[in-house]
């Protein structure tokens, strides 16, 4: 709290790494409103100082007399999921802040929704127009019952009728319903004037969402919880892909539209040439829906955007057979490699730009209203809607993003932290994949919005230098902290050999040797008769845990085989991989600690088991890690990461060494597996890392809490004993797995899961113990969770309208080319478009 606080008095960024147990995201909930509190405190709004304000150009909202102008900081909290907010708010409530803090949670339909019509819709894009339909035709009951009514006397209304706590997503929800208002745009209602707004990472860095949900972070303090992950999460935050094959469904799509809206006006005309009606009565109607005609799709735009989709498919082809021999070969890499100016360049070509991708976003947007709207009239279903308007709204996404950067031209330097890798991975079809290689531009991006303060917080941030490092923005505080539980309550060790002498080193050329599997089995089933309750066996992924897993269930020699060793001692149980089956297997777990020996979870660092599951006490009494989880070697991007940090460092930029990058992505991953072990001051346990080269890195690649305890072993006899030791002291033995110390673990909660789970029957037995045991409490909280249509006929469309296009009124009218390819011709005779002029 005193660093936080520090950073906070001097406006200055904050690096805080804090391992579970310590009270880290309470801490940080404190330090930050107590702060806004104590600002509040010293401001006093007498009449003297309301005048000043209203003469500085300071707002009120007048339905409540709130100032839309703030006058203190917004605490921006963000982390991974919904299901890890839930858990701040959680802490929240345990605050005296609880009452005095207003909260808004920022979340999409998909979660907030309550209007049948949207909710099932197929998809997010879907949702978000049907549910603008509704509220401009105002039919939307929820939304119109939040009209002229103070966001913020609703929410305390809620808070009275509840039991003054702060409410999550769930139990807004229930309150939403209850009194028939929209969660979801009362919580846009309630962002602009509150003291914390909750949201997932995304919204923070993804420049389109960003941009949707009008997050304003200049002046305010921006929490990045479980910021572990977060140099990756801001590159793939502004990378993205595209194929011939996109553009080409793209081209598809807005050509059936441009007939569709052909077609409506026509039949429009029509109907007007065989009515009755007198001229002044049409003039009337006309008028009426001027404003409703000036929001609709124009065919002139269309025609014109359709253009430049044209353009860019050609572009994209004349790359592949003509610029693509030009590009970088990499060695182990099929494709080519070009600078990221490229990919900008191809698209700058074609007509898209940054000064015309927001209005093209618009355009897509009212092109899909119009199938909706379409979709009403004739009774069209959802899936077709989905058909003719899917590739559309990823294409509006895909440019919002590339010009939503930060660049205002295509030679900016800020894209030489990108690359565009060109392949072809099948006959005449192209994939461009315009990756982000630094976290910089995100976080460049947020300290270029001066906000008072970014803070970055997590478990693991070991090695923390290294980290710092890579953000690309200053951080003068940094805090790396103690575990509150003390150093004789974890024992941490690395094993250089097996019981039989076998070295273990879990490299590329040696993983897949018998001696090493099997020696590595011989580790663990003598681990599972040591440690007792619970524990979790780490692998670098599903497919080495596979291959594991497949061998041990061979018998070898004649002796009986490793798993039905194991299998005689604990519980077997291995992490899915299929999310919506964590649930059932944690559950089966769960039984086996609470009720019998114990029990073993074979899982995967950086899967779902190595975060956002709280193991505590006898759920994990050891972690042991099986190699290092070093990124996949032949993987392109993780190629071109090395390659692209060693080139950096060639010209004298600072950054980390290809090798030692790699080296970090790993240990980070290990560092976040052995955050499974203690959970809270009063848990203990051990840490095996089964691999030799654990015991030749240097301490500080580990946790602060972690390096006290650590220690490399050569002799595995001599680690077991410690480890029998370390539990005989604690007077746990493997076969009590019902000691005096799980009483206490039956008070806590159960395990938190991130997913929603689809219950999927094993076998009769098993499920039936599970029931019997969950039937009388409550379950385990859980957290949310091709073939290509050949391309169309060339499509002749004339229309005498001489309407022009005012859509991109800020570009130079041009008439819209009549040389397109002869495949697609459109012509629209005696029309101007001013949406843009071709690409020269």
């Amino acid at each position: 709290m005193e660093t936080t606080i520090n950073a906070l008095k001097a406006r200055q960024n904050a690096c805080l790494e804090s391992p579970t147990g310590t009270g880290k995201t309470l801490s940080l909930l404190v330090s930050t409103l107590s702060y806004i509190q104590s600002l509040k405190n010293n401001f006093k709004l007498d009449n003297g100082r309301m005048d000043e304000l209203l003469q500085s150009g300071v707002q009120f909202d007048p339905r409540g007399g709130l100032m839309k102008t703030r006058l203190f900081p917004q605490v921006i909290y963000a982390s991974r999921t919904h299901s890890q907010l839930k858990q701040v708010i959680k802490e929240l409530n345990k605050t005296i802040y609880k009452a005095t803090t207003s909260v808004a949670i920022l979340a999409g339909r998909d979660q907030f929704c309550l209007n049948e019509k949207v909710k099932k819709q197929p998809n997010s894009n879907l949702k978000s127009q049907v549910c603008r339909q509704l509220i401009h035709s105002k039919k939307c009951h929820y939304h119109n019952q939040l009209q002229n009514k103070d966001p913020a006397s609703i929410m305390n209304a809620y808070k009275t009728e509840g039991n003054g706590d702060v409410m999550d997503i769930e139990d807004l929800l229930k309150a939403g319903q209850k009194h028939q208002h929209c969660p979801f745009f009362l919580n846009r209602d309630l962002q602009q004037n509150a003291d914390l707004i909750l949201l997932p990472y995304n919204y923070v860095l993804d420049p389109k969402i960003r941009e949707i949900y009008n997050i304003n972070l200049t002046g305010n303090i921006i929490i990045f919880d479980e910021a572990h992950n977060l140099g990756k999460i801001a590159e793939e935050s502004v990378s993205m892909t595209l194929t011939s094959k996109d553009v080409g469904l793209c081209i598809k799509e807005t050509q059936e539209c441009l007939e569709a809206v052909i077609q409506e006006e026509e039949s429009t005309r029509d109907a007007f040439e065989k009515s009755d009606l007198m001229f002044h009565q049409m003039e009337q109607i006309n008028r009426k829906d001027e404003k409703k005609e000036q929001k609709k799709a124009k065919k002139e735009d269309i025609a014109q955007f359709l253009e430049f989709l044209i353009q860019l498919e050609d572009n994209i082809d004349e790359f592949g057979s003509k610029e693509a021999g030009k590009g970088e070969n990499v060695p182990d890499l099929p494709g080519k490699l070009f600078s990221g100016q490229e990919f900008v360049n191809l698209l700058y070509k074609s007509g898209f730009t940054p000064q015309n991708a927001q209005a093209i976003g618009v355009l897509i947007d009212r092109m899909g209203t119009f199938h909706i709207q379409q979709n009403s009239d004739s009774g069209i279903g959802s899936s077709e809607i989905v058909r003719k308007t899917d590739k559309l709204s990823d294409f509006s996404s895909f440019l919002s993003r590339v010009f939503s950067i930060g660049s205002e031209s295509a030679n900016d330097e800020i894209y030489d932290l990108f690359q565009l890798y060109f392949t072809e991975p099948e006959a005449n079809c192209y994939r461009l994949d315009f990756w982000c290689f630094s976290p910089q531009i995100g976080m460049k991006y947020l300290q270029n919005k001066r906000p008072q303060s970014i803070l970055l917080a997590s478990g693991t941030l070991s090695p923390i230098n290294n980290f710092i490092g890579s953000m690309g923005v200053s951080f003068p505080f940094v805090l790396e902290n103690d575990h509150a539980a003390k150093s004789n309550q974890i024992l941490v060790r690395s094993i250089q050999k097996t019981q039989k002498n076998v070295d273990l080193y879990g490299t590329f050329q040696n993983r897949g040797s018998d001696s090493y599997i099997n020696g590595i089995g011989d580790i663990i089933v003598e681990l599972v008769e040591s440690v007792p309750q619970g524990m979790l066996v780490f692998f670098p992924s599903y497919s080495q845990m596979k291959t594991f897993l497949d061998k041990w269930k061979k018998p070898s020699n004649g002796l009986q085989a490793l798993w039905e060793r194991l299998e005689s001692n604990k519980k077997l149980c291995v992490e899915p991989t299929n999310r919506n089956d964590v649930n059932l297997i944690f559950r089966e777990f769960d039984l086996a600690v609470r009720t019998g020996n114990g029990a073993v979870m074979f899982a995967v660092c950086r899967g779902k088991m190595s975060e956002g599951i709280d193991f505590a006490d006898c759920h994990c009494r050891a972690v042991a890690v099986v190699g290092i989880p070093f990124p996949p070697i032949r993987d392109p991007r993780v190629i071109l990461k090395k390659r692209f940090l060693g080139l950096r460092l060639s010209k004298g930029k600072q950054e980390m060494s290809p090798e030692e990058w790699y080296r970090v992505e790993a240990i980070r991953a290990v560092n976040q597996a052995l955050g499974r072990v203690i959970r809270h001051k009063d848990d203990f346990g051990v840490v095996i890392l089964a691999d030799a080269r654990y015991g030749t890195m240097a301490t500080n690649v580990y946790p602060a809490w972690i390096r006290p305890a650590f220690k490399a072993e050569l002799n595995a006899h001599k680690m077991f004993a410690e480890v029998k030791r370390f539990f005989s002291e604690r007077n746990l033995a493997v076969k009590k797995s019902m000691s005096n110390t799980l009483s206490g673990a039956l008070k806590r909660p159960h395990l938190l899961i991130e997913d929603v789970s689809e219950k999927k029957k094993k076998n009769e037995e098993s499920m039936k113990k599970i029931v019997d045991m969950y039937s009388s409490s409550q379950p385990p909280p859980t957290v949310g969770s091709q073939n290509e249509p050949s391309s169309a006929e060339p499509v002749i469309i004339r229309t005498d309208a001489a309407t022009n296009s005012t859509f991109f009124s800020h570009l130079p009218g041009k008439t819209l080319s009549q040389n397109l390819p002869k495949r697609r011709i459109i012509k629209l005779s005696g029309s101007k478009s001013t949406f843009g002029s071709k690409p020269l």
